[in-house]
């Protein structure tokens, strides 16, 4: 289970600006009373509520498992007679890819949170599976050539 905190910024309207079309679609109205989000308002009497505080809700919680092809590599070893004729023992040629894919309901940026170590409060272990908003691992390709003389 993941807090996914950066909910309280995209789904709750605690500033103006940058908030998902959710707020308008899924918040609570008379007519729409089994919407997922609160009713469009300002403080915690609205269920605007930050996880620093007691009056926070379940609404943040999600399920943060995944499934990632975290690192994948694909090479070719040239054939014994290329090599030979090129007077070299051995060539192979690879491509890389890290983060290829991510397999998730999660609906934060990444489930792969990272962890802080320590907050600049002194709850060492308060943010510990909190995504704070923080930069998904990003996908890398790398192209190699190993080639032995």
């Amino acid at each position: 289970e993941l807090y996914n905190y950066t909910k309280y910024y995209t789904d709750m309207r605690v500033f103006v600006g940058g908030v998902s079309t959710k707020v308008l679609a899924d918040s609570y109205t008379p007519t729409n009373p089994n919407a997922k989000l609160p009713q469009l308002g300002v403080g915690p009497t609205n269920g605007y509520t930050s996880f620093t505080t007691s009056t926070s809700n379940s609404y943040y919680i999600e399920d943060g498992s995944y499934l990632r092809a975290k690192t994948v590599q694909l090479g070719y070893t040239l054939p014994k007679s290329v090599v030979d004729h090129l007077k070299l023992q051995n060539i192979r040629v690879y491509v890389q890819a890290q983060n290829l894919f991510t397999i998730t309901n999660y609906t934060g940026a990444d489930p792969d949170l990272n962890l802080i170590s320590r907050d600049p409060g002194g709850a060492r272990d308060f943010y510990i599976g909190v995504d704070l908003g923080g930069f998904p691992n990003p996908k890398q390709y790398l192209l190699g050539l190993n080639v032995t003389f």
